[in-house]
């Protein structure tokens, strides 16, 4: 257990704050940051979003993981939601990518297309998503991101977006398969030290083209502060 150390009898703690990493964007890659807690912070509040639930966006201290987005939900003090399906491939021509997992829910399932017995192509809405997660890819096809700064608060960040829907003959804006959405994971009053590095992987971007939303990680600390319904910018 890390104890916050004494210093003339009175312990400093430092103001509220926090720290975003975002996907520097390459296709395919993960990026890597070491985060140096600052002076007076005793404990921390994580969330990670990946951007495929396959993948693992994760907070580590020397090797071992304090957050990881693949864990399952309720393991090791996380909460959060799963990424939905991409579109069930029915026979048509046309899926989209899932939705983002949400605070207390899962992303919801991509759009698909059927053929009926005349060979018409007909469309089914995909589902939305819960507890904040984003809906499935249908309008814009491809599937909701959700946003860092807490359940129901609008944000400019968002993540964890499902690919594209599959076109048999794409575009180039319209290239690629659907993808399942990506999970989000949080967890609260992780104790670290004032002076130790932490590592901050953020994994692949899996994006198509220059469309879609890759992983993100927030670390925020103050009194009072805590994922997911008291999570705002600090002030």
């Amino acid at each position: 257990m890390i104890r916050p150390q004494m210093f003339s009898g009175e312990l400093w703690t430092a103001p509220p704050g926090e720290v975003v990493f975002e996907s520097a964007g390459k296709s395919d890659s993960q990026t890597v940051f070491g985060w140096l807690v600052p002076v007076g912070v005793y404990e921390v509040c994580m969330l990670g979003i990946s951007s495929h639930r396959a993948y693992a966006t994760r907070i580590s201290r020397a090797g071992a993981d304090l957050l990881n987005t693949t864990w399952t939900l309720g393991s090791n003090g996380t909460f959060g939601g799963n990424g939905g399906d991409a579109g069930p491939d029915t026979g048509g021509p046309y899926r989209g990518g899932g939705g983002a997992g949400g605070y207390s829910g899962d992303g919801g399932i991509g759009w698909r297309s059927e053929r009926d017995a005349y060979g018409y192509v007909q469309y089914f809405e995909g589902t939305r998503g819960k507890g904040g997660g984003g809906n499935g890819g249908y309008v814009d096809e491809r599937g909701g991101s959700v946003g860092i700064y807490g359940q129901g608060v609008d944000s400019a960040l968002l993540a964890g977006a499902g690919g594209l829907r599959y076109d048999p003959s794409p575009s180039a804006s319209e290239s690629g398969v659907p993808k399942p959405g990506g999970n989000l994971r949080y967890r609260n009053a992780v104790a670290v030290a004032p002076g130790e590095t932490l590592t901050v992987t953020l994994d692949h971007w899996v994006r198509d083209n220059s469309v879609g939303l890759g992983a993100v990680v927030r670390i925020l600390w103050g009194p009072g502060r805590s994922f997911p319904n008291n999570a705002a910018k600090a002030t």
